[in-house]
């Protein structure tokens, strides 16, 4: 009774609602699976400092960091799913969506910013910010607007480029929709238009990298439409999906070793995609894992997380630096410090979460 008391609470805490829009529960878990996929390059890029560059951790770190920068494109298709759905089911006013965007964006994201200004002028050798007074204020500026990552600017918050990604497709596809009238297409001339795109994108990152990301959210409104017209995977494909798409990633890293974003980029976009189809169903195992409480609570609160993981576990290695300083003969270090690294990085990002994301962003939503 005491453990159920607890997992109420929690629900109270970290399950929400999509206002009139039916919650599809295992997709709050495979956000959780993303969030994770991104902790594991930065707890990955920051322990290799104690792992000696020949060994098999070494290798395992390479490709665990290679695989977790993944988990943003995922993040891609399932934003690309959920926006251009909403915006296609019925037409909005552009202002109040707008709106509604923002107060989903920056909230959390201020509050984050803010901490990160305070640490820069507290420790000026981490700042990132100009000395000179203009040009910081100028890049400070910059970064509240969310230009990095469309811009060729570093972020003051290393994962903040992809806000800019993910604010500039917000704004984007509500005019594309009102532009070309797409709600009034049949369902198979809406999905040629967004292949041709899709297709047009791929074809002239060949020759010069733009923008390459944009691809994912294209996915996710593919993944819309295939949704919608109830298209499923047989169960004996649906639970190889994500562990082939994975080998087929990692292969390429390994077969294509520098010139492998094109090949990886297009099994993302077919594989990611599939991944979701299978899992916003609800049928296989895999689906049914991230429709577990858990995994909901940690995908419901994943922005926070995805905000604040990296600074709380900068923090977490500074001070064990500082007790065991960086030796190759440690490797060690890299397995023991995962999984308490990990609950702490949660525990930082459920305060974050509570206090700024659920009161501010998503005030009104209840289970």
């Amino acid at each position: 009774m005491f453990g159920k008391s607890i997992k109420n609470q929690l629900n109270d805490v970290f399950l929400v609602s999509h206002h009139k829009h039916n919650t599809i529960a295992p997709m709050e878990g495979l956000r959780g699976f993303a969030a994770f996929l991104v902790f594991v390059v930065h707890y990955a890029a920051q322990s290799q400092v104690w792992v000696d560059k020949t060994s098999f951790t070494a290798d395992v770190i390479f490709y665990l960091r290679f695989l977790g920068a993944t988990g943003v494109d995922l993040f891609f298709v399932i934003s690309g799913f959920l926006i251009y759905g909403m915006l296609t089911k019925k037409s909005v006013k552009y202002r109040v969506y707008a709106y509604r965007r923002i107060k989903r964006i920056y909230p959390a994201f201020l509050a984050v910013m803010l901490l990160y200004l305070i640490l820069s002028f507290l420790f000026p050798d981490e700042s990132k910010i100009p000395n000179d007074f203009t040009d910081g204020t100028i890049y400070v500026v910059q970064c509240l607007l969310l230009l990095p990552g469309l811009f060729d600017i570093q972020p003051i918050m290393s994962v903040a480029w992809t806000l800019s990604y993910e604010m500039f497709f917000y704004l984007l596809v509500p005019v594309v929709l009102l532009v070309f009238n797409l709600r009034q297409w049949r369902m198979l001339h809406r999905v040629l238009f967004l292949a041709a795109i899709a297709i047009g994108l791929y074809t002239y990152n060949f020759y010069a990298e733009l923008h390459i990301e944009m691809l994912m959210f294209i996915s996710g409104m593919l993944l819309y439409e295939a949704y919608t017209k109830d298209i499923r995977l047989s169960w004996n494909k649906a639970h190889i999906v994500l562990p082939v798409t994975f080998g087929l990633m990692i292969l390429s890293r390994y077969v294509f070793t520098t010139d492998y974003v094109l090949v990886v980029t297009g099994i993302m976009f077919f594989g990611y995609a599939l991944v979701c189809l299978d899992v916003f169903r609800g049928e296989s195992a895999l689906a049914r894992f991230f429709k577990r409480s858990g995994m909901r609570w940690y995908g419901n609160m994943s922005y926070s997380y995805y905000l604040l993981h990296g600074l709380t576990l900068k923090f977490l290695f500074l001070v064990l630096a500082y007790f065991l300083p960086p030796s190759k003969d440690d490797t060690w270090v890299f397995y023991i410090f995962c999984a308490p690294f990990f609950f702490f990085t949660l525990f930082t990002s459920s305060i974050l979460f509570f206090v700024i994301e659920k009161p501010f962003s998503l005030k009104g939503k209840h289970r």
